[in-house]
C-alpha cells in the first residue's frame, strides 16, 4: 500500500503464494495509486514452502518485468535494455501453523520457509541484483532477543534436539527461523562491504528490519500453539502496539531510503513495540 500510494515505482511485484488473495491485495493498492502514475501492479506465483516454485518464480522474473515494460509504452531504448530488480522484499513467514513439527524435504518448516526460501531466492536473483545494485530487506521479528537453542530441531533426525512442549516448540521455531534472518542479512552486508565495490555504491546493500507489536492476521492464521483467548486478544490489543500498515512502514524506510538507512542497519519502531521507524 506505502509503495503504490508513492506512485514513484515502475513495477510493483506481488509474490504471493495464493491467487486469489494475491490477486485482492493488487487490486485495493491499485486504488491507491496517486492520479496520473504510471506504476504497473503484478502478481506472481511464489510458495517459499516449495523449491520448485522459488526455482520457477525466478526464472519466469525477468520475463514478466520485460512484458510489463512493453504494456508501459516504454521507448525503445527502454525496451532494450535488461529489466532490473532495484528493491527486494524478504517478507513471506509462517508462525506454528499446527501443534505439531512439520518437515519440508526433511527440513523444519518455520527454517525451510521463513530463511532458507529467502535465502534461495535471493541467491537466484543475485545476478540481476548485483547489475543494479538493488538493496535487499530481510524481515526480522523483536521476538529475536528471546534465547533459543540454535541445535533444537532443524532437521527431522535430529528429533531427540527437538523442544517436548508444542507450545514452546512452536514459539521457539519461529524466533530461530527470524533470528537466522537477522543474521542473513548482517553477513550479506558484510560479505558486499568487503567486496571491491562495497554496499550503497555499485554493489548490493542488506538491511534488516522489524515490524514491531503489529496487530498482523499471523495470530490468526498462525499461532496455533498460542490459546485463542491469548491469540485473539493480541490481534485487538491497541495498547503499544500498531496496525499492520504502521508496522509495514519499517521495512518500507528500509527499502526506500538508502541516505539515512545504509547498509547493515537495522530498522525498527522507535519504542521497540511501537512508534516511527528510526
Amino acid at each position: 500500500e506505502h509503495l503504490a500510494r508513492a506512485g514513484t515505482s515502475k513495477t510493483i511485484v506481488l509474490a504471493c503464494r495464493n491467487t486469489t488473495r494475491c490477486n485482492d491485495a493488487r487490486d485495493k493498492a491499485a486504488t491507491l495509486l496517486p492520479h496520473g502514475s504510471s506504476t504497473q501492479l503484478v502478481t506472481a506465483i511464489l510458495d517459499l514452502s516449495s523449491r520448485s516454485s522459488i526455482e520457477q518464480f525466478s526464472a519466469n522474473l525477468l520475463n514478466l518485468l520485460s512484458t510489463t515494460a512493453q504494456r508501459q509504452g516504454g521507448d525503445e531504448h527502454t525496451l532494450l535494455q535488461e529489466p532490473v530488480i532495484d528493491v527486494l522484499i524478504n517478507n513471506a513467514g509462517i508462525f506454528s501453523k499446527s501443534l505439531d513439527k512439520n518437515y519440508l524435504d526433511g527440513i523444519e518448516e518455520h527454517i525451510y520457509v521463513n530463511y532458507l526460501g529467502h535465502v534461495l531466492l535471493t541467491h537466484l536473483l543475485w545476478p540481476t541484483l548485483q547489475i543494479s545494485g538493488a538493496r535487499v530487506v530481510s524481515l526480522s521479528s523483536l521476538s529475536t532477543i528471546f534465547p533459543t537453542n540454535p541445535l533444537a530441531g532443524w532437521f527431522a533426525w535430529d528429533q531427540q534436539w527437538s523442544d517436548k512442549s508444542s507450545t514452546f516448540s512452536g514459539l521457539m521455531s519461529y524466533f530461530r527461523s527470524k533470528r537466522a534472518n537477522l543474521i542473513f542479512a548482517h553477513q550479506l552486508h558484510q560479505t558486499m562491504a568487503s567486496s571491491t565495490a562495497g554496499p550503497d555504491t555499485t554493489g548490493v546493500s542488506s538491511v534488516a528490519s522489524h515490524p514491531g507489536f503489529s496487530r498482523s492476521e499471523i495470530w490468526f492464521n498462525g499461532g496455533k500453539c498460542i490459546p485463542s483467548w491469548l491469540s485473539k486478544g493480541v490481534f485487538t490489543n491497541p495498547i503499544f502496539s500498531m496496525s499492520p500498515t504502521q508496522g509495514a512502514l519499517t521495512q518500507i524506510w528500509a527499502a526506500l531510503d538508502r541516505q539515512q538507512v545504509p547498509s547493515g542497519s537495522y530498522v525498527g519502531p522507535r519504542w521497540w513495540l511501537y512508534g516511527n521507524p528510526i
